[in-house]
């Protein structure tokens, strides 16, 4: 075991510094072939995750899939894996132009439909393909733009013997802070005060947020991929309060790896004055929506089953 981990922090290393330097100055298609390969690694000794994965697929399509399908959204799914891991080494190399190239968008009119009524745009969204191209995406297009997001930096181990173990999780995490950062998008962490959350919708701007994370201390269950799943409802419990205009938002990785971002008309609220059910009413309308593009690219949320004692009720 010792062993086992000692390795895993030499490739980490590896991946952090000189191999992160060596893919940006690749092309990309270079870069996704390298993930490609990776990727292949992956499933062939994470049998862990793979098993994982193929349990969630066997509930999620009710035993309706064949064998061939099955290894191919398996390994499409450590596909998507490796490729979002490999995009953001790429965050700084992303420019106007460069986006222009890489994004498409469906439903671009929602948006500036929905800012032109005055109450903020909240972009409702899970994590799905890469969720974090949203910000480049649109970031670059001159929206004012702020993410919701949380800091989990690595729990350090204590360990006179991990030291260089907890210097190398901890380097990785400040260097893809910092790459997020940089992307032209503001972030506000809930860990901070709500009040930046609430300044931004006031001056009606555009705050997205992902409604499938794990913050926050009040849970709901509900059905979700053939499964009870539970989910924090914080973001919902704030965007019944402040009523801003709600718009599903997915961004779905193409064969091409070039990415579309879908934004949906908005949300009916339910907004009754009954707190408990408007938030039940709200959210299952949310996923039962999320749930016809996890149908249509499992691969491209696959690897939640990753997680399952933190997603799913099992």
């Amino acid at each position: 075991m010792f062993i086992r981990h000692i390795i895993l922090e030499i490739l980490r290393c590896v991946y952090w510094f000189p191999f992160r330097m060596v893919v940006q100055r690749l092309p990309l298609k270079t870069g996704y072939a390298m993930a490609t390969f990776m990727a292949f690694i992956g499933s062939v000794f994470m049998e862990k995750r793979r098993h994982l994965t193929k349990k969630g697929f066997r509930i999620m399509f009710g035993g309706e899939v064949s064998e061939k399908d099955m290894k191919r959204n398996i390994r499409k799914t450590f596909e998507n894996v490796f490729k979002n891991d490999i995009e953001v080494l790429w965050y700084p190399k992303l420019t106007p132009r460069l986006c222009d190239k890489i994004f498409t968008f469906e439903g671009l009119e929602n948006l500036d439909k929905g800012l032109e009524q005055g109450r903020g745009v909240i972009l409702l969204h899970g994590h799905f393909g890469n969720p974090h191209m949203i910000m480049p995406a649109l970031g670059f297009k001159g929206y004012k733009l702020n993410q919701l997001g949380s800091r989990n930096p690595p729990e350090k181990i204590n360990d006179p013997l991990m030291s260089i173990s907890n210097w190398i999780r901890q380097k990785g995490y400040e260097i893809k802070l910092r790459y997020k950062e940089a992307l032209p998008v503001k972030f506000i962490y809930t860990d901070k005060s709500m009040k930046a959350v609430i300044r931004c919708l006031r001056n009606n701007e555009v705050l997205a947020v992902a409604i499938d994370g794990r913050e926050g201390s009040q849970w709901i269950e509900i059905d979700f991929l053939k499964q009870k799943a539970l989910f924090s409802t914080g973001a919902m419990s704030f965007i019944i309060k402040m009523r801003p205009v709600v718009l599903p938002s997915f961004v779905i990785r193409q064969d091409d790896d070039t990415h579309k971002i879908v934004i949906h008309p908005p949300m009916d609220l339910n907004v009754t004055g009954d707190k408990e059910k408007d938030i039940r009413y709200n959210m299952e309308s949310f996923f039962s929506l999320f749930e016809k593009h996890i149908f249509a690219y499992p691969f491209q949320y696959g690897d939640v089953f990753w997680f399952e004692e933190r997603y799913f009720k099992v």
